[in-house]
């Protein structure tokens, strides 16, 4: 039994005790090829001779007649060099704008002051309390529809003003009247959603912004029939500096190179689009030798490789390899390897002091107590070690078995 799901074996030995007409096949789930298994007959029934990668597996079917035996035999490939690519830095394409949170506001309730910044759901609670009204939208018996004015004031930093379309995306807009640096945006001007249909984007022109502090304001009437209080975003080409302790941002130029490592560190920690990460390989194959593209360490949802515009397929469980030979001609061919992102850095936790918990219900999104922290807990994203170009020899089977 396999107990240590890391290890690999280069030769494994398969008994199986069902003797069967037909000799074994191997399946494999991931290109649909049918192989003729290397089996022999036993005692018990077949000796099915394969090999094991780290955390691989086979699959088998032993037919009940015989017949099905007319399959390739799965080839032998046999690593003959390792290139890493490692370029200083890597030209990148997004797949989406990039995300900057505004989850933390100055705030007024009623005619009170203007207090300091607070995360947006302790907000929203405070809030409640303050109408005595119960959580998103709940109408208490008896109580009358009475409203109460709530200011929110966003800050945050621009060390470049991005070009391109700017909008902000937020929760039901029509209940709130918002200002960029005190110019009022249309909310008629609504222009479809960001992520899920209730995230409405609204635009605005790049140009409300200004180098050093700026601010986005949103007021409402909040009673008993608000939504509630939620994170709104802003979106657009720019990147993203977290500062003092990460609690603090700075939008800046566009992200258009990456080092290998986390991207959070470099201009994208709320991004939750997909990364490709591109460079021009010139590959030289002998007859009977195949091309790999291996990945041996990232962090995001999976890797989408592209060869010369072409789709070559999703690498997303070890051995973190995939075969790029049938996409490849002589001479110098583009290589895309695209890192799927996922909606954990934009739409949270983000105060939460435990940064990957077991479990993430509302309680990890309003956390208190030792729960709570106040800077940004993004987790790491991207390619996190040099990718590598494998070339192995293949070698068919059953001419290895004549001799």
């Amino acid at each position: 039994m396999v107990r240590e799901c890391k290890a690999g074996f280069a030769q494994a030995v398969i008994s199986v005790h069902l003797d069967t007409a037909g000799v074994p096949l191997e399946l494999d789930p991931e290109t649909g090829t049918i192989y003729s298994a290397d089996a022999q007959r036993s005692e018990a029934g077949w000796r099915i001779s394969t090999s094991l990668p780290p955390l691989g597996s086979r699959l088998y079917v032993l037919p009940k007649k015989a017949g099905a035996d007319a399959f390739p035999r799965r080839p032998r490939l046999t690593p003959v060099s390792l290139t890493p690519l490692a370029p200083a830095s890597w030209r990148v394409s997004l797949s989406a704008d990039n995300v900057l949170v505004l989850d933390r506001a100055a705030f007024r309730i009623g005619d009170g002051e203007w207090q300091d910044r607070e995360e947006i759901l302790r907000i929203g609670a405070l809030v409640r309390k303050a109408c005595d009204t119960p959580r998103h939208g709940g109408k208490k018996p008896g109580k009358a529809a009475a409203t109460t004015a709530v200011a929110l004031a966003y800050s945050f930093e621009v060390a470049q003003i991005p070009s391109g379309a700017m909008h902000l995306a937020v929760e039901r807009p029509e209940l709130f009247t918002i200002a960029v640096n005190g110019v009022p945006l249309d909310m008629d001007s609504e222009c479809g959603w960001w992520c899920d249909r209730s995230l409405r984007k609204i635009p605005f022109r790049p140009s409300l912004l200004r180098t050093g502090l700026n601010e986005v304001t949103m007021t409402c009437a909040y009673g008993a029939g608000h939504s509630g209080l939620e994170t709104a975003y802003l979106l657009g080409n720019f990147s993203v500096n977290l500062k003092n302790g990460m609690k603090d941002a700075e939008i800046g130029a566009p992200v258009s190179t990456l080092r290998c490592g986390d991207w959070v560190e470099q201009g994208l920690p709320f991004y939750s689009g997909h990364v490709a990460y591109l460079e021009t390989i010139h590959p030289e194959l002998k007859p009977g030798e195949r091309l790999f593209v291996e990945v041996p360490a990232y962090r995001g949802v999976a890797v989408r490789i592209g060869v010369n515009g072409r789709d070559a397929g999703i690498i997303a469980w070890e051995p973190n390899e995939l075969d790029i030979t049938d996409l490849v001609g002589d001479g110098p061919a583009q290589l895309m390897l695209e890192v799927i992102g996922h909606r954990r850095n934009s739409h949270g936790p983000l105060h939460n002091s435990v940064l990957s918990p077991t479990w993430t219900g509302p309680d990890q999104f309003a956390s208190t107590g030792n729960a709570w922290v106040d800077h940004y807990q993004v987790v790491a994203c991207g390619l996190m070690e040099p990718p590598r170009l494998v070339v192995k020899n293949c070698c068919d089977r059953v001419a290895q078995d004549r001799t």
